[in-house]
């Protein structure tokens, strides 16, 4: 899936817009649009989308995405969003089975959600933006913290999974409302087998820190390092958190 991402820079309003062109070299199959508020889209002018609400904290925007109607030709259109705050967060994604060109994007902020119309001119303080590419990690902490918790994995496996799950650093390509405050924000190419950190501090502390009790001895220098980021992601100083990223348990 060829999903890109949009984002505000901060996590206020009631509204935002997004503008970009698009060029799809094989019109194959239409666009599709997730996101976890309410949204209205609208190609060259012509509504082709009005949701009511998208993804919710047990469903992810990114399994509830809308097709959207597209025109079946390879030609240069103009794509107008306007996405709802959320509590989620204010991410939205787009996506294509087929590839797409985009444009740079202009974004800004509207006063009020459902109010806009798709030709309004941008405002003097939109800004200039890209549509960034969303990799899917190859590994999520709170998966492998579940499943070693619950004794889904044999004692060395979960060794091997949770050891795993502890990278140096975990890059992001972009910083959502909760990205974890030890990422790092890195907007170069995906990063092979990307770990995806608990986002949640009471994740960590029930399903990874806890394992530090099951499989670790906690006189281990690699418990004692488990222990530092189980506390750090669970809400200490940012200087201290972002200072124990580079501890390895290898």
């Amino acid at each position: 899936m060829d999903s890109v991402v949009g984002r505000t820079g901060r996590w206020t309003g009631k509204s935002f817009r997004l503008r970009v062109s698009f060029r799809r070299p094989e019109p194959l199959h239409p666009l599709r649009l997730a996101i976890h508020g309410g949204g209205r889209a609208w190609i060259d002018g012509v509504p082709v989308a009005d949701i009511k609400e998208g993804g919710s904290w047990i469903r992810s925007a990114v399994y509830t995405a809308t097709e959207l109607v597209t025109p079946a030709d390879d030609h240069w259109h103009q794509l107008d969003l306007e996405v709802e705050w959320s509590g989620i967060d204010w991410e939205c994604y787009l996506a294509s089975k087929g590839a797409v060109i985009w444009s740079s994007a202009q974004l800004w902020e509207e006063e009020a959600y459902g109010v806009c119309v798709p030709a309004a001119k941008p405002p003097a303080a939109a800004f200039i933006s890209r549509l960034r590419r969303h990799e899917w990690p190859w590994m999520t902490q709170i998966t492998a913290g579940y499943a070693a918790f619950h004794g889904l994995l044999e004692d060395e496996e979960a060794k091997v999974i949770l050891k795993a799950c502890l990278p140096d650093a975990y890059p992001f390509p972009f910083a959502k409302r909760m990205t974890p405050i030890f990422a790092v924000i890195d907007d170069a190419p995906a990063t092979p087998k990307r770990i995806l950190p608990c986002n949640v501090p009471y994740r960590w502390i029930l399903h990874i820190g806890r394992c530090v009790s099951v499989y670790f001895d906690k006189s281990q220098p690699e418990a004692t390092c488990l222990i530092i980021l189980n506390f750090s992601c669970a809400g200490l100083p940012s200087r201290f958190s972002r200072s124990v990223k580079g501890i390895s348990v290898f």
